[in-house]
């Protein structure tokens, strides 16, 4: 084989070879698949009218009248007659103490007050008889003044020893609690033969067929609830009922962050217990503007170093198609109505609500 033949050869083969890449290449790009548009679901937001925002609260039940007694005196338990959830009636002994010291004390100040007494009659009489002698020039003027002295002492004391006599009497009395009137006992603090101090507690009585609930309000919404107020209470050991109750305190003086509201209960029920943990929900006015306010599902609402915001759909020029922009939104309260949205959105829009986080400003998608 001669030069040229050679040559001939091999741009035979090279081009046969640049034919086949290009019959293959031409195959591979006629064979590619078309991207595929990832399907999204959307909601056409309406600005609705006036919003109630359901709000709850947790707090505690207790009866209406609460009574915290304790005795006035010091001493030893010996009569406690009474169990927790005994109904009480007026009168109806609580606890007593031993009496012994306190009868010791009332003979003491009786026989105080009988010599006082004695003293003072003596004074009297003596001041009688030199009152007389004074009269038949027989007694000084000194003496006189001596002996009305000295009745005007004996009767201050006589006054004295009678105060303390009806004092030894109280004390005597304050070893006995009594129920003022019909209760029932909600907890009892001592027991039996123990030695108690004067004004340690010793139970608590429910009294009356008045039931309040106590709850905490943050101090953003202190300035919302007014008197009768309407709110509707559910009771964790109650599940199956909601009760109505008013507010009828508003406290002025917080804790922390958040201030004391109380409601009267408008029924009663077998299964109230004071300590009881209770729901109140109350329902505020939200938004009036009907051309701003919008609520969304929360999983519609993204959020990252730039704030919150949504994708809205806008229509595309090829038909099916719909093309996704970001909008940024001002975020307001969470309410059962769904996620308050106040600023960011138009009547009509039509917002992402399933793969907001795969979303990216204007990615053709198919709206389902």
């Amino acid at each position: 084989m001669n030069h040229f033949s050679l040559i001939s050869t091999r741009a035979l083969l090279l081009g046969s070879l640049l034919a086949l890449l290009g019959v293959a290449g031409c195959s591979q790009e006629a064979e590619a698949p078309v991207e595929r548009l990832r399907p999204v679901k959307f909601v056409v937001v309406h600005a609705g009218a006036a919003a109630l925002r359901d709000r709850v609260f947790t707090g505690t039940a207790k009866a209406g009248q609460e009574s915290r007694i304790s005795f006035n005196v010091t001493g030893t338990v010996r009569q406690l007659p009474v169990a927790v959830g005994d109904t009480l009636q007026p009168g109806q002994l609580i606890a007593a103490l031993d009496p012994a010291t306190y009868d010791v004390e009332v003979q003491r100040a009786q026989a105080s007050l009988a010599q006082a007494d004695a003293e003072r009659r003596s004074a009297e009489s003596e001041y009688q008889r030199v009152r007389q002698l004074y009269a038949n020039n027989n007694a000084s003027q000194n003496d006189l003044d001596a002996a009305l002295s000295r009745t005007e002492s004996a009767k201050a004391n006589r006054n004295a020893m009678a105060q303390s006599l009806q004092l030894a009497r109280l004390n005597r009395g304050y070893t006995r609690l009594a129920a003022d009137s019909e209760c029932s006992v909600a907890s009892l603090n001592i027991e039996l033969n123990e030695n108690v101090s004067a004004g340690t507690q010793v139970a608590v009585v429910n009294c009356g067929d008045r039931w309040e609930v106590e709850i905490a309000v943050p101090e953003s919404l202190i300035a919302a609830f007014l008197p009768e107020m309407a709110g509707s209470v559910r009771f964790d050991a109650i599940p199956d009922q909601t009760f109505t109750a008013s507010v009828t305190e508003v406290g002025i003086a917080g804790g922390g962050s958040t201030f004391p509201v109380t409601l009267t209960l408008n029924e009663g029920h077998s299964a109230f217990r004071s300590g009881l943990a209770v729901e109140v929900t109350f329902a505020f006015a939200g938004s009036t503007t009907s051309e701003s306010v919008f609520f969304l599902p929360p999983v519609a609402v993204g959020q990252d170093e730039q704030g919150a915001f949504v994708y809205v759909l806008e229509a595309s020029d090829e038909p099916g198609i719909s093309v996704t922009r970001r909008r940024s939104v001002v975020v307001g309260a969470l309410i059962e109505a769904g996620l308050e949205i106040t600023d960011g959105l138009t009547d009509g829009n039509r917002v992402v609500t399933a793969g907001v986080t795969a979303a990216r400003d204007g990615l053709q998608v198919r709206a389902e």
